[in-house]
């Protein structure tokens, strides 16, 4: 796995991309699953999503940070 240097702000926006593995084609498929995620991890991490696009096999979002900061755990 690449090295990446990812800078944490409290309070900030922050966009990330998503792929699904191999590229399937499973989101839309499951979209109520990929609901219920998605609002599990609001409820344990606190966020909120300032916009989402969601596609076959990869989705964009904007979270808002609030008192959470490491956004990689909550997409992990």
């Amino acid at each position: 796995m690449p090295n990446y240097r990812r800078y944490y702000l409290q309070y900030d926006y922050v966009f990330i991309t998503v792929v699904t593995y191999n590229r399937q084609y499973i989101l839309l498929k499951n979209i109520n699953l990929f609901k219920q995620s998605l609002k599990r991890a609001i409820d344990q991490y606190g966020f909120e999503i300032f916009a989402i696009v969601i596609l076959e096999d990869h989705f964009h979002i904007i979270l808002h940070l609030n008192e959470y900061r490491n956004y990689s755990n909550i997409i992990g």
